[in-house]
């Protein structure tokens, strides 16, 4: 990353800070509010409310405020156009994913910060799991790929998995839907340390 990049993912980053240190659960019209008021780093603030923004109204009970589909795919639309081929991106994100395996695998889980936890990893890549954007945001950094185009490979992965199989007792094997960080890193059944510092990487901003 050039220092360009790193001065616009600085800036990009203070923009977000402030938006949420106002309104800990800004609407989709606030994001596109920060998006249209800050062009010069819309494609991080897009990157970041779309994972945001679908983390908390899948995960958090506490917001009540139903998803405004028609300005979260408008706002989505916008970062497409920005990055330009999102299929043709998330691609070359899912063949870069794919080389994430034996020992890579233990590195970049410990480079991103999920300490020696590659089965998590393995369950991101996946799609399994839903993963905290501070993490999605540390892989696509280091595989120097774009958020959204990443996020999207994720979702590839999910869709494309084998076909549905099931247990002895009738019930399906796969999760229909990803799960959530909370529920996949307390199925880990981790030490109380490790526990905590990695449901701790939901509320982490960087």
């Amino acid at each position: 990353m050039n220092n360009m990049n790193v001065k616009v993912s600085r800036e990009a980053t203070a923009l977000i800070e402030a938006l949420l240190l106002e309104n800990p659960h800004p609407t989709n019209g606030d994001w596109k509010a920060l998006v249209m008021n800050n062009p010069d780093y819309a494609s991080e603030i897009a990157d970041f409310s779309m994972l945001f923004s679908r983390n908390i109204h899948l995960q958090s009970e506490a917001y009540d405020e139903p998803l405004d589909q028609d300005l979260f795919d408008e706002l989505s639309e916008q970062l497409f156009d920005m990055l330009g081929s999102v299929e043709s991106s998330a691609n070359v994100a899912q063949v870069q994913l794919e080389k994430i395996v034996g020992p890579k695998s233990r590195t970049i889980a410990r480079d991103i910060g999920l300490r020696e936890h590659v089965e998590l990893l393995d369950q991101i890549i996946s799609g399994e799991t839903k993963a905290p954007f501070v993490l999605v945001k540390r892989l696509a950094s280091n595989l120097g790929l774009e958020i959204a185009s990443l996020v999207q490979a994720f979702a590839l992965n999910f869709s494309h998995r084998p076909a549905q199989a099931f247990k002895s007792d009738g019930k399906p094997q796969l999760e229909q839907e990803p799960i959530d960080w909370e529920g996949a890193v307390r199925a880990a059944e981790l030490d109380q340390e490790d526990t905590d510092y990695l449901l701790s990487l939901e509320r982490k901003i960087e």
